[in-house]
């Protein structure tokens, strides 16, 4: 991988995402007696990777319900002798080990973070409502186009980084009821290796501890302290993932 502020040959990415949904279908709620109602929440997704070992990658989707965080899916591998993963939809709901590598690379995960091609094919001119283009750090320059995906579809919303990779920085998509559901990244930073703990790549997370909502804010979900898979809150804080 190039040095650059999106990636860079040695430490670890962190990238977390927030998917609004208004409303949604929880699929947590959905695996559990009695089903799940369409209902406003957000689901945020964690990534950890090393772009020195594509085998090893920490994952971590959570939901955010009125009754709290849960732990939706997961997945972890420390690149060598083993990996992990809990998938709620699937019935695997306590991690479950395996040994050697795991069915995929890191590079799968890197992916999710682009703009499809087809997509991009879709973001010119000629197809699509070019509406401003700016400064975003970390990113460098980036655009944002105005597109339908299909004659006749929603117009979608997309914030694309200008130069490779082309990282999908946000995306805002009507729904049935006229609202917007929305996923963005909220976070895109490089750790020093040695900030997590040796056992970090194989350990299952902890469900996230909510913060503590202060009078007059906004904002429920925290943006926990990079490198901390427990989750405790460390202020306010996206996509698919």
């Amino acid at each position: 991988m190039p040095v650059s502020p999106v990636l860079q040959e040695h430490g670890i990415l962190y990238v977390r995402s927030e998917y609004e949904q208004r409303p949604g279908v929880s699929i947590y709620e959905a695996a559990q007696p009695g089903g799940a109602p369409e209902r406003w929440f957000t689901t945020t997704y964690e990534f950890w990777i090393d772009p020195g070992n594509p085998w090893r990658f920490r994952r971590v989707t959570t939901e955010w319900l009125p009754d709290g965080p849960h732990i939706r899916d997961g997945m972890g591998s420390d690149g060598e002798t083993g990996w992990w993963e809990l998938d709620v939809a699937r019935g695997i709901t306590v991690p479950v080990y395996h040994s050697g590598r795991p069915p995929q690379s890191n590079a799968r995960w890197l992916e999710t973070f682009t703009v499809r091609p087809a997509v991009l094919r879709l973001l010119q001119p000629e197809t699509a409502e070019r509406l401003q283009e700016e400064e975003r750090a970390p990113w460098g320059r980036v655009e944002t186009w105005r597109y339908r995906p299909a004659p006749g579809a929603p117009w979608i919303t997309i914030t694309v980084r200008v130069e490779e990779p082309r990282i999908r920085v946000q995306e805002e998509s009507p729904n049935a009821l006229g609202e917007t559901n929305r996923l963005r990244i909220v976070e895109w930073r490089w750790l020093e290796e040695g900030a997590l703990p040796p056992d970090f790549w194989l350990r299952p997370p902890e469900p996230p501890i909510p913060p503590q909502e202060q009078p007059g804010s906004s904002r429920s979900l925290p943006i926990f302290p990079l490198g901390d898979f427990r989750g405790r809150a460390g202020g306010l804080i996206p996509g698919l993932f």
